[in-house]
């Protein structure tokens, strides 16, 4: 398994290259097709618009159909999108080149990692989840500079034909690799699933790290390149220094899946959202290139916790009432998405009504309410004593 697992990392990167890229992207986008803020940050929710709209289908097909033909099939997705993507030449082909991506995105983070999580070993799970957020970690330092550099010298164009090719190749070498462990799972109503959901701790406190990330990346995605570009840096540099953020991510995140077991705490994750809300206070203060990277980079590092423990998280609350991993990866992906959609426009209204501290002042009190969200489910139970290695 150790060939599809690399494969299914492959592919978990290129996706998270493109839902990155278009960050550093997004003020040209903005200049070519004279669009308000509102308006970019419309385009920036259409893949979290199109992964509210596919999680749940994708997690239900999953457990029914089985994970592997479902990430395979958003796979050959990802590839026509992106493909989309670079033929775009206005910005409603565009938006609906991103929306497909977004299904799909949603499709792999849903069945994809349901797929991982069941064909690893039991003892292994939470290492080989967290691996998929490190991996995304990856996607995310290479995205923005990646795209940002080819936008810069080639075309913007350019990353997308070069992502979708790139896919091609991961997908045809899962069609040929071990197909791994299928797991049947009862379909349970959805309306069920949900109010289980939120009565097991374990679970309520992934609900509240994948709405703290939908939002939080909605928010920051939107109005931190924006001003960075307002202060004159070109889309290449706001690639450069979303990338080093994604650095950081990449290093607290691979630190915390060498923990293991021992960081997969619901008491970290609340600390860690404190902390989010803590690095964005100066740029209530201040709009000033330096002040906002500085929240760029720090937001990066202390939001890598609480993603990297998300779905180990969820795993093992899956196990405790006996859920299919796929309805539930479709559901926190909903969440995600649901944060990620709703989060640009509306800060984008009221960065253009109000001003941009405006809408920075929102995302640091939705920090803070998740923060006390994670606290009380870790008051309400915790994670069983990890077993000894034999």
């Amino acid at each position: 398994m150790r060939r599809t697992f690399v494969l299914m990392y492959a592919l978990v990167f290129l996706d998270e290259v493109a839902l990155l890229g278009l960050v550093p992207l997004l003020p040209g986008y903005t200049r070519v097709y004279d669009l308000s803020t509102a308006e970019a940050g419309a385009l920036l929710s259409a893949a979290p618009l199109a992964i509210v709209v596919a999680s749940i289908p994708a997690g239900r097909l999953s457990d029914g159909l089985g994970a592997r033909r479902v990430t395979l099939a958003a796979g050959g997705l990802i590839v026509v999108s992106t493909a989309g993507m670079a033929a775009a030449n206005g910005f409603a082909a565009l938006f609906a080149a991103r929306a497909a991506f977004g299904l799909a995105s949603g499709t792999i983070w849903s069945a994809g990692l349901a797929w991982i999580g069941d064909s690893a070993p039991a003892h292994r799970r939470s290492a080989a989840l967290g691996t998929v957020i490190t991996t995304a970690g990856v996607g995310g330092m290479a995205g923005p500079v990646f795209c940002g550099y080819l936008a810069d010298n080639v075309g913007r164009g350019a990353p997308w034909a070069v992502l979708s090719g790139a896919t091609v190749l991961v997908v045809l070498a899962l069609l040929v690799a071990n197909p791994g462990r299928s797991v049947a799972h009862e379909h349970l109503p959805l309306r069920l699933v949900a109010d289980k959901m939120r009565r097991e701790p374990l679970l309520a406190g992934a609900i509240a790290i994948m709405l703290l990330g939908g939002v939080g990346d909605g928010i920051a995605n939107l109005i931190a390149p924006l001003q960075l570009s307002d202060n004159g840096l070109t889309e290449g540099r706001i690639g450069l220094w979303f990338s080093a953020g994604a650095a950081l991510f990449i290093v607290v995140s691979a630190l915390t899946t060498r923990m293991g077991e021992r960081a997969v705490s619901l008491r970290a994750a609340a600390l860690f959202a404190a902390l989010q809300a803590a690095v964005l206070v100066p740029v209530l203060l201040s709009s000033e290139t330096a002040v906002v990277v500085f929240m760029v980079l720090a937001r990066f590092a202390v939001a890598a916790l609480p993603y990297t423990i998300g779905y180990p998280l969820a795993a093992v609350g899956s196990a405790r009432l006996g859920l299919g991993t796929g309805t539930v990866n479709g559901l926190l992906g909903l969440l995600w998405g649901i944060g990620g959609f709703a989060a640009p426009p509306v800060a984008g209204v009221i960065a253009d009504a109000v001003g941009d501290r405006a809408a920075y002042a929102l995302l640091v009190g939705f920090c803070l309410v998740m923060a006390g969200w994670l606290l009380r489910s870790a008051q309400r139970g915790a994670m069983p004593a990890a077993a000894p290695a034999s």
